[in-house]
């Protein structure tokens, strides 16, 4: 079986930018020719002695360096001046080669299961989603609590005293542990046993805050389709339905 490789065509390049490198090639031309002027006026009036033959070292030193730097960077990409000098054009001819040397580096150095490791603990992925999950701004019951507290001109008065959470059941962990005093936490976390049997709940007025609207869906790619097809079933059920209120949740209309 034969593969066949085709490379994307590359796009010209723009206007601007030829016009720019013909500008440079202007200048650069430009100087190395002023640095032979330089050089030959100087040798055919100081003879390289007195102030003159620093003049001329200058000048030699500046042609000898333009003109390499012409031909190594010439030979990077073609042959210079259309001879096939060895070792020129060396991307057009061993490109594959520096692409395999390339990626093979970035693996060995880079991507390397102990780099990847330590990249990830660096970037504190888990503090991160923490801490934007704990925004009111993303999270729906942090958000309600802020609405709720701000429509019953509550949040002034216990703005200095309030701690964040990660998610609404860390909140209620602290509540549980005595580390705060009480918890905004949902009614569905309220009444589980662990908290009923420790505690008192009261609710806010359902009128302070915006209704929160949970979704559920099942998934085409899930080993499990028929169990979870039963469950919202079950869960929809005139059986269930009666009982959701009891639990902080509004029956689905």
């Amino acid at each position: 079986m034969t593969t066949t490789t085709v490379a994307a065509p590359v796009p010209p390049p723009s206007a601007e930018r030829l016009r720019a490198l013909r500008r440079m090639k202007m200048i650069a031309g430009g100087l190395l020719i002023a640095a032979l002027v330089i050089y030959i006026v100087a040798r055919a009036v100081g003879h390289g002695s007195g102030a003159w033959g620093y003049v001329e070292a200058a000048a030699e030193a500046s042609m000898v360096g333009g003109l390499a730097d012409w031909f190594a960077v010439t030979a990077l990409f073609r042959y210079p001046l259309g001879l096939r000098i060895p070792h020129t054009a060396i991307i057009p001819n061993k490109k594959d080669q520096i692409g395999a040397g390339l990626a093979g580096f970035v693996h060995d150095y880079f991507l390397t299961s102990e780099i990847v490791a330590e990249r990830v603990r660096a970037a504190e992925i888990p503090r991160r989603l923490g801490e934007w999950l704990a925004d009111p701004e993303h999270a729906p019951y942090g958000r309600a609590a802020v609405e709720a507290l701000k429509a019953l001109k509550l949040q002034d008065k216990v703005k200095d005293h309030l701690v964040r959470a990660e998610n609404v059941g860390q909140a209620g962990q602290f509540a549980f542990t005595g580390n705060a005093e009480l918890a905004i936490i949902s009614k569905t976390l309220a009444v589980s046993p662990k908290f009923k049997q420790s505690g008192t709940f009261v609710l806010f007025p359902f009128s302070s805050y915006n209704s929160i609207t949970q979704t559920a869906v099942v998934l085409r790619s899930s080993a499990q389709r028929d169990a979870a097809h039963a469950f919202l079933n079950w869960f929809l059920s005139s059986e269930v339905q009666p009982h959701l209120p009891d639990l902080g949740l509004t029956p689905v209309k």
